[in-house]
């Protein structure tokens, strides 16, 4: 499959990801989970502009916080925090409050997320900032931690490519076509595939997120209705008249005629 089947985004997007910034407040920051394990909660602090986002990192062992000034973050087993910063470098961030530096300014964008056993680290790479803070070049690369290398895997010039996370040790990458949504899986050696849906999906006007456990993903779609695909069986669910969905430990938060609701999930 060619990747100039790939959805091609606005280049004025600040950043991948920049969808969950859609209705915020300048003096009254909004909250969504990205990721919690037995260690640490990380929590997206974010209002109306950029430099309004923060993340917050909550140990559970001693519920000290840490709130670091980047974009997009996940959590390793052993409480250790890697993340994206605002100049778009990559960073690390020890459990015992050390910090190391991995890439430096520019060479990172969000979303970052790990993989299953940790090992790597897939993000987005931006590229052609021509002397400004925003990339007009977004692809995809991965970061492995046995090696300490940087693998870029996709990247077309003057586009953006949405990825999702990982399905097993694939990347997923979100696409549309003029009706229709479509998901392809990246595999570590740049080789794109079709990720099998059991029916055809919505065309989404927001980006695709994940939930806190990566079964599912999550989108608003063109006809004011919230899709959930399940990555576990190719299903999917259609939650009539809603909009801005939302991850949290409960569920899927959405907002609906008359305010916000929570739908868990079997």
């Amino acid at each position: 499959m060619k990747t100039n089947k790939i959805l091609i985004v606005a280049i004025c997007i600040m950043i991948v990801g920049a969808c969950v910034l859609i209705g915020g407040y300048t003096n009254n920051l909004r909250r969504m989970n990205l990721q919690q394990n037995d260690k640490v909660e990380i929590t997206l602090l974010y209002g109306e502009v950029l430099p309004e986002i923060k993340l917050s990192v909550k140990y559970l062992d001693t519920n000290k916080t840490l709130v670091l000034d980047g974009l997009s973050a996940d959590a390793f087993p052993n409480g250790d925090i890697i993340y994206v910063g605002k100049d778009y470098s990559l960073r690390k961030v020890l459990f015992n409050g050390e910090e190391e530096v991995i890439l430096e300014k520019e060479q990172a964008s969000s979303q970052i997320f790990l993989n299953q056993n940790a090992t790597m680290a897939v993000y987005t790479k931006p590229k052609d900032f021509e002397g400004g803070n925003i990339p007009f070049t977004n692809g995809i690369a991965v970061y492995d931690f046995n090696t300490n290398m940087e693998k870029v895997l996709l990247m077309e010039e003057g586009s953006t490519i949405l990825h999702c996370g990982w399905l097993e040790e694939k990347i997923i990458i979100q696409t549309s076509t003029e009706k229709n949504n479509e998901f392809l899986l990246l595999d570590l050696a740049g080789n794109l595939s079709k990720f099998e849906a059991k029916n055809l999906l919505p065309r989404s006007r927001t980006m695709s997120l994940r939930s806190l456990d990566g079964r599912y993903l999550a989108y608003e779609s063109t006809d004011g209705d919230v899709i959930v695909v399940d990555l576990t069986t190719g299903c999917d669910t259609r939650i009539k008249n809603s909009l801005e969905p939302r991850w949290t430990k409960q569920g899927l938060r959405v907002r609906e005629e008359g305010g916000y609701k929570i739908h868990k999930l079997q």
